[in-house]
């Protein structure tokens, strides 16, 4: 039981990697992903990730892969990482929600979804909310620019 625990824990480090960044930001969160991932060897028997280990293996070449293990990565090898990530990102993302229990899988697509929703929903209303301000303050402006010229 303790063991599927920790692999649990494992999918749903490597889903928060996969959403906090969706297009690589941090220049080690290629890195650390591909890092978690080599821990889901001692899982395989839950549910094999065999053939994303060996995809992104391939993807960033085997030398880069042992330096990135060992925390020696090169700047090269971090490009060939965060390229790898962005290529499997959905196959990744779909392969370790398939591997979540019922309460993992639940709280991914309820509680985390929704705080993306929400603070996509909160962005958006910014940028809308600011443009109308701005819009607003301009037609006021060149309105009262007119009313002081007559």
């Amino acid at each position: 039981m303790e063991d599927v625990a920790k692999c649990q824990s494992i999918y749903r480090n490597l889903l928060q990697v996969l959403q906090a960044r969706g297009v690589p930001q941090e220049r080690s969160a290629a890195s650390v992903f591909l890092r978690e991932l080599q821990h889901t060897s001692r899982c395989d028997a839950y549910h094999d990730f065999t053939r994303i280990r060996k995809a992104y293996e391939e993807h960033v070449g085997h030398d880069s892969m042992k330096r990135i293990a060992s925390f020696d990565e090169t700047e090269k090898d971090e490009r060939r990482a965060e390229q790898a990530l962005v290529h499997y990102h959905d196959f990744s993302q779909k392969s370790l929600v398939a591997a979540l229990d019922w309460e993992g899988w639940l709280k991914f697509h309820t509680i985390d979804k929704a705080e993306r929703t929400v603070a996509s929903f909160t962005t958006t209303g910014s940028v809308h909310g600011g443009w109308r301000f701005a819009r607003s303050a301009s037609y006021n402006w060149s309105r009262n620019q007119e009313e002081q010229q007559q």
